[in-house]
């Protein structure tokens, strides 16, 4: 029981992730903050700020983050206006640089 009890303390430890601009990504309890202060996001908008951030640099089209981010088939095109409320919600939080690149006629990617 100890054992359990120790790995999953150390899980969700490392489940917080920092990365620029004061921005840390709490993976386990599905939060991220600017500096200390939270970022409001949906649940959708969260889902894709973690496929990006999980992979910060890896370059993702419209189609593949709706894929991975939604479980059933739909129009890809709703990712740009998630992506665009999740750019808005960290530069409400403070963040002063877009966390989420895009790379023109291929797709987004996360700021490492």
């Amino acid at each position: 029981m100890r054992a359990h009890l120790a790995r999953s303390e150390r899980s969700s430890e490392r489940a917080v992730v920092g990365f620029s601009c004061g921005t840390s990504i709490d993976f386990g309890a599905r939060e991220a903050r600017v500096n200390g202060r939270p970022v409001e996001l949906a649940r959708k908008d969260f889902d894709i700020v973690a496929l990006l951030a999980k992979r910060p640099g890896q370059v993702f089209d419209r189609a593949m983050v709706h894929d991975l981010a939604w479980d059933e088939p739909g129009d890809p095109s709703v990712v740009t206006e998630h992506i665009r409320r999740i750019r808005r919600a960290f530069a409400q939080a403070g963040c002063e640089t877009d966390p989420i690149a895009t790379q023109w006629g291929v797709g987004y990617s996360w700021r490492a």
